[in-house]
């Protein structure tokens, strides 16, 4: 049977729209708003190919509300992203909690909505370990997302909690993402693995493993979209409306499927008050917490 080629949808709104995912080291600042076009940037929380699949139909959507293109772009680094964040390149961006508080919030950007729901720090290890508890983890090597990242700064916190030098006591190694992380688990390069519900449920169906949860610590506010100041008002609210109003249709739920969640719900400055109290309390540790390359 002859297959019938694949033919490419075109989606038009006065004309073709073309969206982008742009992995690049070039760091111009963009300050200025423009009516012709947007940008929305998302944190490299997962692999470029990934963050293409779920969030170009974010930009394709959000394109319709706002009648202009929506450009998506990411980082190849979490440090690469944060320097394009107080570059303020970007009109939209999707990044973790702790950096909205201390640098998204500090140039400009403002929480306007977040997945529905709460992210905690999950510490895995292979099926059949012998370690047990957080004690058991002194002298061992972890793996854990980016130096910075929520999931990071969260395993170190409850590590400190429980007299464990992050320093001293343990080995720890810091992975591209969180998919790089469970990776070196299960080929054994370390004795276990901070992650997050949502990545270890994805690594766990392509590897057909389950891993052994150790430990999961207190929970925060998910990552958010956070506006840039200088994006108008209105649009900031034709965006959020647009965003929650996701899980009442058809075509919004095939998006909040794509990025796995459940929904999506206003949120404000304050919603990430928590997560500014738990900085606060270890970032006296800031060089060894943050990647400074």
């Amino acid at each position: 049977m002859n297959s019938k080629p694949n033919i490419q949808r075109k989606r038009s709104f006065s004309g073709v729209v073309l969206f982008l995912i742009v992995i690049t080291l070039s760091l111009g600042s963009n300050t200025s708003y423009s009516n012709q076009e947007f940008t929305m940037g998302v944190f490299p929380y997962l692999p470029a190919s990934r963050i293409q699949e779920r969030y170009i139909p974010v930009a394709e959507d959000l394109s319709k509300v706002l009648h202009k293109p929506v450009h998506l772009k990411t980082r190849n680094s979490f440090r690469n992203f944060q320097i394009a964040v107080e570059k303020q390149e970007y009109d939209l961006i999707f990044l973790q909690p702790f950096d909205y508080v201390r640098t998204a919030a500090q140039y400009g950007y403002q929480a306007i909505g977040r997945p529905q729901g709460e992210l905690s720090a999950v510490f895995v290890v292979l099926p059949g370990s012998r370690i047990n508890n957080l004690a058991d983890l002194k002298g061992k090597r972890i793996a854990m997302p980016p130096k910075g990242a929520a999931v990071s700064l969260l395993g170190l916190k409850l590590l400190i909690d429980n007299a464990i030098d992050i320093k001293t006591d343990v080995s720890i190694s810091y992975q591209s993402n969180h998919f790089a992380c469970m990776k070196q688990l299960l080929i054994k390069k370390v004795d276990a693995c901070a992650t997050a519900d949502v990545p270890k449920k994805m690594f766990e169906r392509r590897s057909e493993v389950n891993l052994k949860v150790l430990k999961v610590t207190r929970a925060i506010p998910k990552a958010l979209f956070a506006a840039h100041k200088r994006v108008p008002q209105n649009e900031q609210q034709e965006i959020i409306s647009r965003m929650a109003d996701w899980s009442n249709t058809a075509s919004g739920r095939n998006i909040l499927n794509g990025l796995q969640f459940e929904s999506i719900i206003p949120a404000n400055d304050r919603t990430y008050d928590v997560v500014r109290t738990i900085w606060n309390s270890i970032k006296d540790q800031q060089t060894f917490l943050i990647d400074e390359q």
